[in-house]
């Protein structure tokens, strides 16, 4: 089974006009689209579809609820690139948790039938003081260095990108202006087994932890 579990933290470095540093523990459900069901399979907790303490909620995630997540994804990925993609998506994300604290943003990675990454789908929904914004980052177009991909800023791309393929960890870096960057934030994760405990440690945590993250972040 591809989908896992990652934890680790986020932290945000300001640079002017004082310099501060902020890290925050995070944790995260990278789920293969077509193992939802399975997934989500058989927990009293957790659900895909009906109420329950921890969901994977549609409305909460990218494009038309009245869509599925994978056909809404493909179709705009195919908007912004001019060509489809054609093999598993998968999904970094936050659940619904106790009915009320929603995933800040999420990344649905595109991979090719034959298994590399072909584009990321970045969907910014609720992060405090940033402006809701979905944006595709090209693997086409990237700069590679063995997992790890780049990108520089770029009309309707906000800022530099730098992100790793996930595997046995997940790291993300995001900068904007360059050398004149006020800020940058880097994410770091590291794969957890996806088991009923990580269900349950989500549900105890991520409250607290997504509001410690909206403070950090504001």
């Amino acid at each position: 089974m591809i989908s896992s579990f990652y934890e680790g933290w986020i932290r945000r470095r300001r640079y002017r006009p004082a310099a501060s540093v902020l890290r925050v523990p995070v944790s995260f459900l990278y789920l293969d689209l077509e193992e939802a069901p399975s997934v989500f399979a058989g927990g009293l907790l957790w659900s895909l579809e009906r109420p329950a303490l921890a969901r994977l909620d549609r409305k909460d995630h990218f494009g038309d609820p009245a869509l599925t997540l994978d056909e809404s994804v493909r179709r705009f990925v195919f908007e912004s690139l001019g060509r489809p993609v054609d093999g598993p998506i998968r999904i970094l994300t936050q659940l619904r948790t106790w009915g009320f604290s929603r995933p800040l943003a999420g990344a649905y990675y595109c991979f090719t039938e034959e298994g590399p990454l072909d584009a990321v789908l970045v969907s910014l929904d609720r992060l405090p003081g940033v402006e809701p914004m979905r944006f595709v980052l090209d693997a086409n177009k990237a700069q590679r260095d063995h997992r790890r991909l780049s990108w520089a800023e770029s009309p309707g791309q906000p800022g530099e990108w730098n992100l790793g393929v996930p595997g046995t960890e997940i790291l993300w870096h995001f900068s904007r202006g360059g050398k004149d960057s006020a800020f940058d934030a880097t994410l770091s994760l590291q794969r957890r087994s996806l088991e009923a405990a990580s269900f349950l440690k989500s549900l105890v945590t991520q409250p607290l932890r997504a509001a410690r993250l909206s403070l950090t972040l504001s």
